[in-house]
């Protein structure tokens, strides 16, 4: 039984905004009722005895202390902006 139509694929390549021609269409969903098969798989998976993020490794907080030192300067930073203004990198307009 097919999980997966041709109709579903549409639907997702238009939220996606792909273009899947007649051609490719058996093929991808092919590959999507693949996916969806291998996804089930895991609900098959005994997780009963897994606590709650249990780590593979005895690794705990590995972040380096946070430590404060000198910065560059304005002048060092914007020294090779190509345009500057204000004190700051100068962009083209995006928005009107």
């Amino acid at each position: 039984m097919k999980i997966i139509t041709e109709k579903d694929i549409e639907y997702v390549a238009n939220l996606a905004r792909l273009e899947v021609s007649a051609d490719e269409m058996p093929e991808v969903v092919d590959k999507m009722e693949h996916i969806v098969e291998l996804a089930h798989k895991l609900s098959e998976v005994s997780t009963g005895e897994v606590k709650p993020c249990e780590l593979s490794t005895d690794l705990y907080n590995v972040f380096r202390e946070d430590v404060v030192r000198p910065s560059f300067s304005q002048e060092e930073i914007l020294a090779n902006a190509p345009t500057k203004a204000g004190g700051c990198y100068a962009v083209p307009q995006t928005f009107e």
